[in-house]
């Protein structure tokens, strides 16, 4: 309780902003320094198990998790491929993301949220809003993931 209380508040606030950002890393780091010192760990010893085990986002995760319920609560702003589309085809369920130029562009909230939104399987993304939040954060705390790439590819294998 106490993590959640007075650390995991401050990570979580305007993270949709600067979740993206390369400084995020940064934050990690001090999120899990702050997890050795609330949880007793020693300095050498691995936090991964320990996200999992008392339910804690990673920054990761935690602005994965953000942007997934941003792009779901705002479904009717996104066109899907059948919306371009005038026959159908196996893509059309799909949400199209806006063509980017800048990698800075495209690690911001939306874009991702797109992108990680298309991972998930058609029966994850249909569920009512707060069933699917409540499933995707059980999800992302059992993945327990420390990067985008490996939060992405465990959602592949879903």
């Amino acid at each position: 309780m106490s993590y959640h209380a007075l650390i995991q508040c401050h990570i979580s606030y305007c993270i949709l902003l600067w979740g993206g950002s390369t400084r995020a890393k940064d934050v990690f780091l001090w999120q899990k320094k702050a997890i050795r010192i609330v949880f007793n760990i020693s300095a050498r010893e691995s936090c991964r198990g320990y996200f999992k085990q008392f339910g804690i986002l990673t920054i990761a995760s935690s602005f994965i998790y953000q942007s997934l319920i941003f792009v779901r609560s705002h479904l009717n702003d996104f066109d899907t491929g059948q919306s371009v589309d005038n026959h159908d085809t196996r893509n059309k369920h799909l949400l199209i993301k806006p063509r980017i130029r800048l990698t800075r562009t495209n690690r911001t909230y939306v874009v991702q949220g797109l992108k990680f939104l298309n991972i998930l399987p058609l029966g994850l993304r249909n569920l009512p809003l707060s069933k699917f939040q409540h499933e995707i954060k059980k999800i992302l705390i059992q993945i327990e993931g420390y990067t985008f790439d490996e939060i992405e590819t465990n959602l592949r294998n879903l």
